[in-house]
């Protein structure tokens, strides 16, 4: 289906530079014009799950670059219609929509190894991260490993809640979320990380298909511009990095000044060495007889389209982070609140609790310790309203495995669907009294109010879903 008007071949050459281009130009112009299909990411533990549910799983083919769990869908026509944001295993965190060419990062990160393996034990940064596609892939591995750590930083302060709100699904605790420019987190955390995530703001080719980007995004002074300030954000990202640390850039753009040309640069005045990949050679791009990243192109792999290399930082740059202050974590000893609903609660002992005046947030007790000078949001547990605190949506999302738990509920595939509309619902429950997570197939939807046989709907407008389908 065509979005937006042809833009001429020579205006594509131009913006894309000097590169060379695989197929021909005629299918760089009719793609470029045209949505690209839709696709779906999963978690590790939920392969299984995807594959019992043959509605779905017939309609998709696995993304070439990332085939364990990405997945293209092909015969939309299946669906009848059916929106996958809709679906209750959207709506549950088993599956999160992305697009294909996001998952390139995500590949190089895994390298041959699952993104669990590659992501134990490691402190991370996604130094661009909202709306939270590759964030929350890596906190989903984070938590499957049960080793970790990321700090989600977004400096677009409107784009914070959805970040948030998408790392929470994930059901996994083992982050912070910030709100600085790359260059001051550069100072406050400088060679504090094992692996730096960069998809840095791009003018953004690949998205004219999507009209969320016009052929302006094809002017030579948006891309130099553009160019200009995503240098600007890796050299932050280097000095983030520990020596022997890993980088992964991407961008959704096709110009070479945005794409092999900064990793020229990173590597001439950087200290990064180039690093190969196997697995995805049939995408390398090479220039000049040099491996300079690896790109997808909306003509030759359905999807939008977009770049990512990887880069691993070898000679030790002089950072500030010696003398950066150590402080001591300055918030009072805290004894969680005894609400009923908390006894599901992670123990006070394994946490690190935070409390304003309104929220109370806490994170494990074994995150780096310099995550603590950070002004960052903390995952949020609950909000206090008068002398009453009140569990918050995003702690029942990080119930991610509620099937043994005493205070949950399982819900129907109808109950669901009627819970996620806002309603409440009547239905026989071992509890008497207060809050519960509402749940389907073990897998948590937000928070009910237990009176008598009445579940009060405490899903907040955001997260509801009308016409949702399993």
């Amino acid at each position: 289906m065509s979005t937006v008007d042809a833009i001429s071949i020579d205006r594509w050459k131009a913006g894309v530079g000097h590169l060379s281009v695989p197929g021909c130009w005629n299918d760089l112009q009719l793609a470029a014009s045209q949505l690209a299909a839709k696709s779906i990411r999963l978690a590790e533990m939920d392969r299984k799950w995807f594959e019992s549910q043959a509605e779905l799983f017939t309609c998709f083919e696995p993304v070439p670059w990332y085939p364990e769990l990405g997945f293209v869908l092909k015969f939309p026509e299946q669906l009848a219609g059916k929106a996958l944001s809709r679906h209750l295993g959207f709506a549950s965190g088993r599956y999160y929509l992305q697009d294909a060419s996001s998952m390139l990062p995500l590949a190089l990160l895994s390298k041959s190894e699952s993104l669990t393996s590659a992501v134990r034990g490691k402190v991370i940064c996604d130094l661009c991260a909202s709306p939270g596609g590759k964030a929350s892939a890596i906190l989903e591995a984070i938590g499957s490993s049960g080793d970790g750590f990321l700090v989600a930083n977004e400096v677009i302060r409107s784009r914070v809640t959805p970040l948030c709100h998408n790392l929470a699904r994930t059901g996994c605790d083992r982050y912070v979320v910030t709100n600085r420019d790359p260059d001051d987190l550069a100072i406050q955390a400088a060679g504090c990380f094992d692996v730096v995530i960069v998809d840095v703001p791009c003018s953004g080719q690949g998205l004219i298909a999507g009209g969320r980007h016009n052929d302006s995004a094809l002017d030579r002074d948006s891309i130099q511009h553009c160019a200009a300030r995503g240098s600007r954000i890796l050299g932050a990202a280097s000095r983030l990095l520990r020596p022997g640390g890993t980088m992964i850039y991407s961008t959704c753009t096709f110009a070479r000044d945005e794409n092999e040309d900064q990793v020229e640069r990173m590597i001439r005045e950087q200290g990064m060495a180039f690093e190969e990949q196997a697995s995805l050679l049939s995408w390398l791009s090479v220039i000049d007889d040099k491996p300079r990243g690896y790109r997808v192109w909306p003509h030759i792999d359905d999807c939008h389209g977009g770049f990512a290399a990887k880069l691993t930082k070898m000679a030790e740059m002089p950072t500030d982070n010696t003398s950066r202050p150590k402080r001591v974590f300055r918030s009072k000893e805290f004894s969680p609140p005894k609400e009923l609903w908390l006894d599901s609660c992670q123990s006070k002992k394994s946490h690190r609790w935070h409390e304003t005046s309104k929220s109370l947030h806490a994170i494990p007790s074994d995150a780096p310790e310099w995550v603590l000078d950070m002004s960052a949001i903390w995952p949020m547990v609950a909000t206090r309203r008068g002398k009453i605190w009140h569990p918050h949506h995003e702690y029942a999302l990080m119930q991610r495995d509620v099937s043994d738990q005493r205070r949950s509920i399982d819900l129907s595939d109808d109950e669901a669907v009627a819970f996620l509309a806002g309603e409440a619902i009547r239905k026989d429950s071992r509890d008497s009294k207060g809050y519960s997570v509402a749940s389907w197939r073990g897998r948590p939807l937000g928070w009910v109010k237990v009176v008598d046989r009445l579940l009060k709907n405490h899903l907040p407008s955001y997260s509801r879903i009308s016409n949702a389908w399993a």
